[in-house]
């Protein structure tokens, strides 16, 4: 199975990056899992799924994260950014995209390129659907209204935009899907 190659290595053995410590920036979305439908596609898909370590996205000048606005365009400069995305052998996954007080939202995407050979797509490819997803959805976020105990995670205009948020990384949330880890650049909600 394909997984992250290791970030760095310790004491002589190689090691996997888990988290990062975010020393810069504002608030980290809440995102709230939610699960299949039924008991028995839960177990199959979360519980007895082997599932891939986060993967972030790191600039080549070794910063966490991309403006979701960047990313949607495709104005990045990732480490690794032509190497396949480490996200395992399938040819699709679904984005799932959660903000506190809006329906949550899942939509599928192309893990492989559209060539004969069928090919990974790359690191900065998946980033860039992942980008493009997130700011479609806070899009569609600004035309619905939002649960009360959450008027502090609006999104609209005089209020959080996609120009905002900055897209960390991603993490596996059953054997067919991922969620965005996101952050706010500057604000800081309490």
């Amino acid at each position: 199975m394909n997984h992250c190659r290791p970030q760095h290595i310790g004491n002589g053995r190689y090691a996997w990056l888990l988290d990062y410590a975010i020393r810069r920036g504002g608030s980290v979305v809440p995102q709230q899992l939610w699960s299949p439908q039924g008991q028995g596609d839960w177990r199959r898909y979360v519980e007895q799924a082997q599932l891939h370590i986060p993967v972030f996205f790191v600039n080549a000048d070794g910063s966490l994260g991309v403006p979701v606005v960047n990313a949607a365009a495709g104005q990045m400069s990732l480490r690794h950014a032509n190497e396949p995305a480490p996200l395992g052998d399938r040819t699709t996954t679904k984005i799932r995209i959660s903000w506190p007080g809006y329906t949550p939202s899942e939509q599928q995407v192309q893990l492989r390129d559209q060539t004969p050979a069928r090919n990974p797509v790359t690191l900065e490819r998946f980033v860039k659907h992942v980008g493009s997803r997130v700011r479609q959805f806070l899009a569609d976020c600004e035309r619905v209204p939002i649960y009360d105990p959450y008027s502090k995670w609006i999104v609209g205009p005089n209020r959080i935009t996609f120009n905002e948020v900055m897209l960390i990384g991603v993490v596996q949330v059953s054997a067919g899907s991922w969620m965005p880890i996101l952050q706010l650049i500057s604000r800081i909600i309490m």
